[in-house]
């Protein structure tokens, strides 16, 4: 009994590691959903928040590594990865903003990620 729970375990948090870390193809594919407006799940809400979270680490390692060389930050806006998260970051943001059915997880998600972004503002 104990190896089968211990073997539910790994493969549960291999399963998390998996679906953390920003996703190009999946925001694509959410991006693309919003532009042709077809009707968001749950699940395209929860998958935008959890990019949006990822999206900032990835931009928190931007930071890091750019840091307050213009070059470089210059070099940054011509970089077609770092425009097309800028632009999932956008539009997952103002969608989630203006949602008006999510549920009660995906709400609650929203506002914590969004507490953390003025938290860090401030």
């Amino acid at each position: 009994m104990k190896c089968i729970r211990f073997l539910l375990v790994v493969a549960v948090a291999a399963m998390m590691a998996a679906c953390s870390g920003y996703d190009a193809k999946k925001c694509d594919e959410l991006a693309e959903k919003v532009a042709n407006n077809e009707k968001l799940t749950q699940s395209d809400y929860a998958a935008m928040i959890e990019q949006l979270e990822a999206m900032d680490e990835e931009y928190n390692k931007i930071e890091k590594s750019v840091g307050d060389d213009a070059g470089e930050q210059a070099k940054l806006l011509s970089d077609k990865k770092f425009s097309d998260m800028l632009a999932h970051t956008m539009v997952f943001s103002y969608v989630l903003s203006f949602s008006d059915d999510l549920d009660a997880s995906n709400a609650e998600a929203w506002d914590k990620l969004q507490r953390k972004f003025e938290a860090r503002d401030n």
